[in-house]
């Protein structure tokens, strides 16, 4: 079974805008095999938050990121992350 992108009907290459007197385009490419989990304490877990750890990684604390070369993990909201990995 063939993978279908979900560019695939929409993304046409070429140039487009003033690309002339531009140094640099946009460059818009599709990132694959991608794995996206979130994770969200829940209010009566009794599971430290600090004694986690994703690919060596502590989940991050208020308006910051964790990441290494395969894994990012992103800090959404209270108790709540965005975990975005290669492995």
């Amino acid at each position: 079974m063939k993978n279908v992108s979900a560019l695939e009907n929409i993304h046409k290459h070429g140039l487009f805008g003033n690309h002339d007197s531009k140094d640099e385009l946009i460059n818009i490419r599709e990132i694959k095999d991608v794995l996206i989990y979130q994770i969200v304490k829940y209010k009566k877990s009794s599971i430290s938050i600090n004694k986690i750890k994703i690919d060596n990684l502590n989940l991050p604390e208020t308006l910051l990121v964790s990441s290494n070369k395969n894994t990012r993990i992103l800090w959404m909201g209270p108790d709540n992350w965005l975990v975005v990995s290669k492995k």
